[in-house]
């Protein structure tokens, strides 16, 4: 079974911690097979955030030196607002042989109880 971590968020910009996050999940070899960094099309709070396509190009160059990382357009492909609920299940959906992980940074993990179906996140990822 592969192991595919998802790195979601806004990455308006991708910044260093974003990349030591990704090089960090991808250090564990035996657990991670690969990485997909996913920029949100449509924040779910209306946060301010620089174009999807922006924030597509810029983290495609910040992450595009490390093997095994894939920078998805899942959500612009799944349209609407963003929510790591229709994602997951999206990825489940396409993928039922992937065993998924999900990478949260630290400014948001204490709001991670709070999204939408957390509970089923975590039984899918």
């Amino acid at each position: 079974m592969t192991t595919v971590a998802i790195f979601g968020g806004s990455f308006n910009p991708p910044h260093i911690a974003h990349v030591l996050a990704a090089v960090f999940v991808l250090s564990m070899e035996a657990e991670v097979d690969a990485l997909w960094v996913v920029p949100c099309f449509k924040h779910p709070f209306s946060k301010s955030l620089a174009s999807f396509e922006d924030r597509l190009t810029m983290s495609q160059l910040a992450f595009a030196w490390l093997p095994r990382v894939t920078v998805s357009t899942i959500e612009r492909d799944l349209g609407g607002e963003s929510r790591t609920i229709r994602t997951v299940r999206h990825l489940r959906a396409l993928h039922p042989d992937w065993n998924l992980r999900l990478v949260i940074g630290t400014d948001i993990v204490s709001e991670a109880p709070r999204w939408d179906s957390f509970d089923e996140i975590q039984r899918l990822a």
